[in-house]
């Protein structure tokens, strides 16, 4: 089984903060959020207290949208920003593990046909976690959690932040410049 993680890795930019950007654009209203959104980023990249916390503040924008339909719309016209060389690389086994919502992700890994994900945890309508924040360690928890101590031929991420992860791997790569290259770290 070969392991990706999602946002800089197979796509191009952050899902979360593209997708963020996306629907304050097309939906003028979500402006609303920003507040809390702003507050959840600062505190979240500046890592003062709870990053759970954190990210749930500034994914509180969900809470005014109506549906999910507009992910499928940023989907639509940002499909392409999958990288090639996953795409030539790509398996039918594929897992992509990722700190995204499952709701920002999943529609992207279905219509390129990647069917097994674990991602964040998210309640649509309030944009507050339900679990972690699938990132660093708690990837290895979620990936042992769903596939007990299943083998991990090669991972890819973007982050060193995934090295927890990366040790699990036969082989294991950091994309850098939207190329694979070997994981710069020892794996004793």
């Amino acid at each position: 089984m070969n392991v990706f993680d999602f946002d800089k890795t197979i796509y191009r930019v952050d899902s979360t903060f593209g997708f963020f950007r996306y629907a304050m654009r097309k939906k003028p209203a979500l402006w609303r959020y920003l507040p809390k959104v702003a507050a959840g980023a600062f505190l979240y990249f500046l890592h003062i207290g709870d990053r759970d916390r954190a990210k749930s503040l500034f994914m509180s924008y969900f809470a005014g949208l109506e549906d999910l339909s507009l992910i499928e719309q940023y989907w639509d016209e940002h499909i392409e920003g999958i990288l090639p060389w996953y795409l030539e690389a790509q398996q039918d086994d594929d897992l992509v593990i990722s700190a995204s919502a499952e709701q920002i992700v999943g529609p992207a890994c279905r219509r390129i046909g990647i069917k097994n994900l674990i991602a964040t945890q998210m309640d649509p309508s309030t944009g507050k976690l339900l679990a972690g924040n699938c990132k660093g360690q708690q990837k290895v928890e979620e990936f042992r959690r769903v596939y007990g101590d299943a083998q991990i031929d090669r991972f890819y991420s973007d982050s060193l932040s995934d090295t927890p992860l990366a040790r699990l791997a036969k082989k294991s790569f950091l994309i850098i410049k939207g190329k694979p290259v070997p994981w710069p770290e020892e794996k004793n």
